[in-house]
Parts: C-alpha cells; sequence; structure tokens
C-alpha cells in the first residue's frame, strides 16, 4: 500500500503544463521508451555476440577438423610413397613423383589453410612448431631419401626413416584433437552459457519491466482506488523523472487540487448560497419597487416612497431625489428623508457643478466612502454641507430616462460605507426604474394637460358656434322688426 505522504527525492518535474504533454514534459534520456529500446537492444547485443560466438567456434572446429584429417592423411602419404618406391625399383609402374607431390601440397595447405573447406590449423605456438618439425623432416630427410632412393640407393633408406616422421605427424595429430576437444568444450560451455544468459536476461527483462511499468500502474491504480474513497492526503511519490514521473506528479496535482475543492466546499456553498440570497433580495426589491412606481401617481410621493424603500434595503440614514434644471445649471429638490431642511434646500446642493450630487448627473454615479477624507476641486469650502450635518459616506446616482437625464438621487450614510458592485448596479437600475417612471408620469400629465386643451378648445368652439347662432338669429329679428316698420 502508499503512503498518503512520501517526500520527493528527486526534484518536481515541470508543470508547463500534448506528442501526449507527459511525453514532450519528459526530457529524452529519462522517457521510458528510451530505456526499453536500450535495454532491447543490449540483450540483442548480448545474444548476437554469444550466437556469433559460437558460430566461429563452430567454424573454427570445422577448419580443425578437416586438419586433422589432412595431418592424419601424412601417415598414410608417407607410406604410400615407401610403396611406389618399392614398385620403382622393381621395374613396376608407380606414382611416386605424384605422390611425392601429394604430400608437398598437403604439407603446404595445413600451413597456409584454406577457409573455403574450411581448414586451418589452430593458432597454437606448439601445434605450429609441430608441424614445421613435420614439415623440416619430410623437406629435410624424407623427402632427399625419396628421390635418390628412386635412382641409386634401396628403398630401405628411406623406410628406416619413415617410423620418426609417422610419430611426428602422428604427435602433429593429437595436439590438433586435443585442441579441438578443448574448443568442442568451450563451444558447449557457450552454448550453456547462453542458455543461462537466456533464462537470467528473461527474468531480468521482466523485473525491470514490472519496475518500469506493471509497479508504477499498480500504484496510479490504488491512488485512483483511494481517490475514489476520498482518500484526497493521498500523494504518490515521484521517484523516476519518466513518464510515470510526469504522470505521478499529474496525480499530485489533482489530489492537491480537489483536496482544496473539499476543503473549500462548504465555504463555497456558503457563498454560493449568500449570493443567491442576495440576488433573490435584488429581484424581489426590483419587483417591489416596480410595483410601488406603477402604483403612484404623485412625484413627489413617489419619489419619497421610492427613497424610504432604498434606504430601508440599504440601511442608508438619508436620501434625497432631486431633478434637473439643465437652462439654469441647478438641481430642484423633488423629496427627501433623513435631512434637515437646510441640507436638502442648501444652494451648494443644488448647483451642478458644486455638488457630488450634480456629478452624478454628469458621470452616472458618484461613491465617497469618507466624506472627511474627500475635498472636491473647486468648491469654495473644503467641508461639504452633507460632513456638516454628519454624515461621512455617500453615493448619488444619475436619474435616465429614454428621453434624457432627469436628475439625480443621493443616499447618505453616517457611518463610512463601501458599496460592492453588485449593490452599485442595483441601485442603478433601481434609478432608471425611478427615472422611468418619473417620466411617465411627466408623460401623463402632459397628456392630461393635453387633453384639458382640446377639451376646453371643445367648448370654445361650441360656444362660438352658439353665439354666431344667436348673432344670426338676432340679426333676422332686426330684418324682421325693419319690415315691420315699414309696412306700418
Amino acid at each position: 500500500m502508499l503512503a498518503p505522504t512520501t517526500p520527493d527525492t528527486t526534484a518536481p518535474l515541470p508543470d508547463n503544463g500534448h506528442v501526449p504533454e507527459a511525453v514532450r514534459l519528459t526530457p529524452l534520456r529519462h522517457r521510458l521508451s528510451t530505456r526499453i529500446i536500450l535495454l532491447s537492444f543490449a540483450s540483442l547485443m548480448v545474444v548476437l555476440g554469444m550466437i556469433s560466438g559460437t558460430l566461429y567456434l563452430s567454424w573454427k572446429l570445422e577448419g580443425a577438423g578437416a586438419a586433422i584429417n589432412d595431418a592424419g592423411s601424412l601417415r598414410m602419404r608417407a607410406n604410400r610413397v615407401a610403396i611406389e618406391l618399392t614398385r620403382a625399383q622393381s621395374g613396376s609402374p608407380n606414382d611416386l613423383a605424384g605422390q611425392v607431390a601429394a604430400l608437398d601440397a598437403t604439407l603446404a595447405q595445413l600451413r597456409r589453410g584454406n577457409p573455403a573447406r574450411p581448414l586451418f590449423l589452430p593458432d597454437e605456438p606448439a601445434i605450429r612448431a609441430k608441424l614445421d618439425l613435420v614439415v623440416a623432416d619430410w623437406q629435410q630427410r624424407l623427402k632427399p631419401l625419396a628421390v635418390a632412393t628412386a635412382s641409386t640407393t634401396p628403398a630401405n633408406a628411406y623406410i628406416d626413416a619413415l617410423p620418426v616422421f609417422v610419430n611426428e605427424a602422428d604427435s602433429l595429430v593429437k595436439l590438433i584433437e586435443r585442441d579441438n576437444a578443448r574448443k568442442t568444450d568451450l563451444l558447449r560451455l557457450s552454448q550453456a552459457s547462453l542458455a543461462i544468459i537466456a533464462c537470467v536476461g528473461t527474468v531480468a527483462v521482466i523485473y525491470l519491466l514490472y519496475l518500469w511499468i506493471i509497479l508504477p500502474v499498480l500504484r496510479l491504480q490504488d491512488g485512483l482506488q483511494r481517490m475514489a474513497a476520498r482518500e484526497f492526503s493521498l500523494r504518490l511519490p515521484i521517484a523516476t523523472r519518466d513518464e510515470f514521473g510526469t504522470l505521478n506528479a499529474g496525480f499530485n496535482r489533482m489530489a492537491d487540487e480537489l483536496q482544496e475543492l473539499y476543503q473549500d466546499l462548504a465555504a463555497r456553498v456558503d457563498s454560493k448560497t449568500a449570493e443567491l440570497a442576495r440576488q433573490n433580495r435584488d429581484l424581489e426589491a426590483l419587483y417591489d419597487m416596480t410595483a410601488f412606481l406603477n402604483r403612484a401617481s404623485d412625484a413627489e410621493a413617489m419619489a419619497r416612497g421610492f427613497l424610504e424603500r432604498v434606504m430601508r434595503q440599504f440601511e442608508a440614514d438619508g436620501g434625497t431625489v432631486r431633478v434637473i434644471d439643465a437652462t439654469h445649471g441647478k438641481l430642484h429638490r423633488l423629496a427627501s428623508v433623513g435631512l434637515s431642511d437646510e441640507l436638502a434646500d442648501n444652494s451648494r446642493c443644488s448647483a451642478i457643478h458644486d455638488c457630488h450630487c450634480g456629478a452624478a448627473a454628469e458621470a452616472g454615479m458618484i461613491t465617497v466612502t469618507d466624506l472627511r477624507q474627500f475635498v472636491r476641486q473647486g468648491s469654495e469650502t473644503p467641508e461639504s454641507p452633507c460632513g456638516r450635518e454628519g454624515f461621512t459616506g455617500m453615493a448619488a446616482f444619475r436619474l435616465d430616462s429614454p428621453r434624457g437625464t432627469l436628475g439625480t438621487f443621493t443616499l447618505h450614510f453616517r457611518n463610512p460605507r463601501e458599496l460592492p458592485p453588485s449593490d452599485r448596479q442595483l441601485l442603478q437600475t433601481l434609478a432608471r426604474h425611478l427615472g422611468t417612471a418619473l417620466e411617465h408620469l411627466r408623460l401623463a400629465a402632459s397628456a392630461r394637460q393635453l387633453a384639458v386643451v382640446e377639451e376646453r378648445n371643445l367648448v370654445a368652439q361650441g360656444l362660438h358656434d352658439s353665439i354666431a347662432q344667436g348673432l344670426n338669429f338676432l340679426n333676422l329679428q332686426v330684418q324682421l322688426l325693419g319690415d315691420a316698420v315699414e309696412r306700418n
């Protein structure tokens, strides 16, 4: 079983965060494929070396066997020379010259060898020295006797010298046979060694493959099983720098991430729950505000109700809604909650370019966490009216409508307050809703005024028609009276 944590004995592999990624990150000399190829090549070289050695020994044994045959034939050929000498002296047909030439050729072939047969003497000084003695005995003693006996002397001299030559040739054959026996034993030893090396090599290859491949795979399998059992403290040892070392490093990084995820899971769940609760609260506030704005029919009541709801949700201590007078560059108070009349009607707060409220009409949103540390450039007094009344923080938002900017609304805080981005976004959305609702009220008022004007036009037109009819009637009466006067 693997220990939960094992200190790395080598430097960690580079993680620079695909060949697969594991192969790309592993240096060539440390790759598992390199080791397998080198192991296979080394095994092949050992086997080829042993096979080449046994083949070379077999070739040597074959050549030495041919040399034994030729060296053994020296005795036969020397005796044939004696037979041909006897026949030559008796006047019978003979092949003395051919036998002498054949013995010379055999000695010459033993000396130089013949790779085509193959035939060659073992490369041993004793064998070479013995061959030299045999050649010297033939060249210096037997051959001259054979040539001389054929013409003048009897064959007895050659026959008397023959046993010494035969004994030397027999000694040469025995030396070659002993060397051949040693080579045969060496060949058998080589074959046995080859079998032993094959067995040992097979065991070694199986062990190395188990060590390089099977054991790391078993470790990874065990690690995955324990990881599936939520044992996230498990770490695999990185004992090599090959592909499995890279895989183990990746496994450990995965384990770190999973452990961190599970450790922070409760906190993340709480965070997501709080975020969902906030979103639900924001949606509820939007629905409630939309319903209220749709019900309100008076701009001042609408603005006051809007401020009360926003202040309650964001725990503000005061608030104002101001409408813009672009012609005179002023902001006129529409409604205020939690502010004194002096602050609400302060002339500085009414000027667009002298107050944070007016700046919001241009910038879209202004938030000041601590008014005591903020001095607006261009102001005549360093302290704002809000600060003098005890407010330390404020947030102003522009009231937008499809037709343009209508004004601003401001929240005031007696304690420093930093609004998170989500609250700012919600307040901007509420400001747009209020701006749209105020624009709707303005359009509704304009529509009512237009209806009154149209109604007055209709009444005036009716009066005009009635007066015209009355005048026509009076004109007719006057004409009738005139005619009556003329008749009377």
